[in-house]
């Protein structure tokens, strides 16, 4: 979680030289890649929960009685759903080209 090695050593209480030498340790390695892809993933779900909470507070902002509310809200539902869409299309495309790929 530090934004440099200096730092993850002084954050871990250990000289640079260590954690240079924990680096070059397979396990170490292993067990560093497993956490950061741990933290990934907490990351994602909560990430996942506030797209949800916003998609609510645009929901609500769509039924405001101001008009311009209304049509900044929908303006906003419009581009992030033509966003997800352009995205969820690149990735099957790019599912679809590893198929191929990869046969």
């Amino acid at each position: 979680m530090s934004p440099s090695l200096s730092q993850a050593a002084r954050d871990a209480g250990v000289g640079l030289t260590t954690l240079h030498r924990w680096l070059d340790a397979p396990d170490f390695r292993d067990e560093l890649t497993r956490l950061r892809q741990e933290a990934s993933d907490l990351a994602r779900v909560e990430l996942q929960g506030l797209i949800l909470r916003g998609v609510t507070v645009i929901g609500e902002a769509m039924e405001h009685p101001d008009p311009a509310i209304r049509l900044r809200a929908a303006r906003y539902a419009l581009a992030f759903g033509n966003n997800f869409f352009q995205l969820q299309k690149l990735g099957l495309d790019l599912a679809e080209l590893q198929q191929v790929l990869y046969r």
